[in-house]
């Protein structure tokens, strides 16, 4: 009879262990996203929901860097966290590189167009766009019952209640005098509202954030006047509900704190802000 050494015991463990952790791998792999029984695409939120977060059920490796909608968009509170260089292709089949800040997804069902250049009209067509980007998830497709129950879960994505939300509410309590203060110089001096308009603080409109020859980043991506959605070095005006959870800020994700993007706009603009109100300002977007 063969005598097993303590040495070959454990290499056979190790092999039996591989094999079962192989297995195990397998089959969460093969486990794919499925609707949920009698809900309409357009409706499945809980589809949607896995379907965001898988890493192969649009024929994508699952070891991409990128493979599922999370891996941007991820965090409990679907926190802004990864810029990335995507090369672009406008209708002469041109093409450009430029780096694009994950935009944040609290109320997107009501902030179309889509893209920071404004290119993509719906939340499907801007899904099966990443999904299919070689510089984002490389897949292979999606069915549109998968591309309608996405759209259903982004739409379902909404900021956590605010300080501001209580305070429109009837809570005169809610914002701190400086707050108050910011919020008077946001719908006035500081002429925030103009383009930043309540109540999503968007007016969903392609605008130029470079003024008075100033820039942050260079003029190194051409925005919307490249995919012939507005002028050059024009970009999709943000949303700000929850904007103290979604930086990095700018379509390049070149500013990392609000103080930054305000004194941005207070010198590009110039606004003649001065250093109080600038911070009584910042004081009004953290309770957005």
């Amino acid at each position: 009879m063969k005598r097993w050494s303590v040495s070959m015991i454990r290499a056979g463990l190790w092999v039996l262990t591989a094999i079962i952790a192989w297995g195990a791998v397998d089959r969460a792999e093969a486990a794919h996203c499925a609707p949920t029984a009698g809900v309409a695409a357009a409706d499945d939120i809980a589809f949607g929901e896995c379907l965001f977060h898988s890493r192969s059920d649009f024929g994508q490796d699952p070891a991409g860097p990128f493979a599922s909608c999370a891996a941007c968009h991820y965090g409990e509170n679907f926190r802004d966290r990864a810029a990335h260089f995507d090369i672009l292709k406008n209708a002469k089949g041109k093409t450009v590189q430029v780096l694009r800040n994950t935009p944040t997804l609290f109320n997107a069902a009501d902030t179309a167009p889509y893209s920071w250049d404004g290119r993509n009209p719906t939340i499907q067509v801007q899904a099966l766009e990443a999904i299919l980007n070689p510089r984002e998830m490389a897949g292979t497709g999606a069915s549109a019952d998968q591309l309608d129950a996405l759209g259903a879960f982004v739409k379902s994505l909404r900021p956590p209640e605010s300080a501001y939300d209580r305070f429109v509410g009837g809570d005169t309590t809610a914002l701190s005098a400086e707050a108050l203060s910011g919020l008077d110089i946001f719908l006035g001096k500081g002429t925030c509202a103009t383009c930043h308009t309540p109540p999503l603080f968007t007016n969903n409109q392609i605008r130029t954030n470079q003024k008075n020859g100033m820039t942050f980043s260079g003029r190194t991506d051409p925005g919307a006047g490249f995919v012939g959605t507005g002028p050059l070095y024009s970009f999709n005006v943000p949303q700000l509900r929850a904007v103290a959870l979604t930086g990095p800020y700018m379509h390049n994700g070149a500013l990392g704190t609000l103080g930054q993007v305000v004194r941005f706009y207070n010198k590009s603009l110039a606004l003649g802000l001065t250093e109080q109100e600038m911070r009584d300002l910042i004081e009004f977007l953290k309770a957005l």
